[in-house]
């Protein structure tokens, strides 16, 4: 049964990362809302090659280059004082629950997974939302989901098709066996429809891959109202997540205190007219959706 509203958040980003607002100010708008649960997923992104990206430059000319490490250890520089203001704040608001998260891109390069095994050793967080904003091409270079939709035509259907082939190549191997952590729910599993590039076919067979491993997909409600994802494109991958069957919950990449729950009510409508039954909407469940508290793999 999905219920009327939705009274969590776990994909949210805070200043000091890529949001505008404070975390307290954070909290301070989902208990407004009647929130029980927020969990903050600020970017963990590292690749040796992060800052030659083409898109770096535009990270920087927006203040937000300091999401794109190069090492573990600048990423855990951030990270540590930020959960430790985090749980601080927890003794403060009694009456919501706050959870310590992180939104991590998945590389593939040589030592990825030992980095990030490692900084999830000391940093332990909450849950881990897996991410893929980039394509890793040719040459060590590393393309974010822009430059393929910048690229020429013939050349960005290519890397279209790369980026997807990513996912079963090298990806549900890294997953299962090879970080040591559990990936609690996937983001953006439909990213590149928020630039208009469609592939029906890929973004169905990934959906059927996260319904084989068990891990949730996200509903992002950033893409309710943008252009390039319209109603019947949207329509057509919720009936394909209903004849998957894989778990769904819903999110709002909240940047700012007034995106927190936003489109919330339409992601449910959406479910409902398409027969999607397997959606969290309310923190009570979550529990049956995600592993809150990370489980270590033996």
């Amino acid at each position: 049964m999905i219920a009327n509203k939705v009274n969590y958040s776990l994909h949210t980003h805070t200043i000091g990362f890529d949001g505008q607002n404070s975390v307290e100010e954070m909290v301070n708008r989902a208990i407004q809302l009647g929130f029980s649960v927020l969990g903050f997923s600020n970017h963990f992104i590292v690749h040796p090659y992060i800052k030659q990206s083409r898109m770096y430059k535009y990270a920087e000319t927006g203040g937000y280059a300091n999401i794109y490490s190069e090492t573990v250890d600048e990423v855990l520089a951030r990270f540590i004082p930020h959960y430790q203001q985090v749980r601080a704040l927890q003794f403060k608001y009694k009456n919501i629950k706050l959870l310590c998260g992180m939104e991590m891109d998945l590389f593939n390069y040589p030592g990825w997974a030992d980095n990030v095994n490692h900084a999830v050793r000391i940093l332990q967080p909450d849950y881990v939302i897996g991410a893929r904003h980039f394509l890793e091409w040719t040459n060590n270079s590393v393309l974010n989901i822009h430059d393929i939709k910048n690229a020429p035509e013939q050349e960005s259907g290519q890397l279209l098709r790369t980026y997807y082939q990513q996912f079963d190549y090298g990806f549900v191997d890294l997953i299962m066996h090879q970080i040591k952590f559990n990936i609690s729910f996937f983001a953006h599993f439909n990213l590149p429809q928020k630039l208009g590039l469609n592939d029906d076919r890929m973004e169905n067979y990934v959906l059927k891959r996260f319904s084989l491993m068990g891990i949730p997909i996200e509903l992002n409600t950033s893409l309710i109202k943008n252009g390039n994802y319209p109603v019947s494109s949207r329509l057509k991958t919720f009936e394909s997540i209903s004849k998957t069957g894989v778990p769904v919950i819903i999110s709002d990449d909240a940047h700012k205190v007034s995106q927190i729950g936003n489109h919330f009510d339409d992601i449910l409508n959406l479910a409902q007219q398409s027969g999607i039954t397997n959606i969290c909407s309310d923190a009570c469940d979550l529990q049956n959706f995600i592993r809150i508290n990370i489980q270590r793999k033996r």
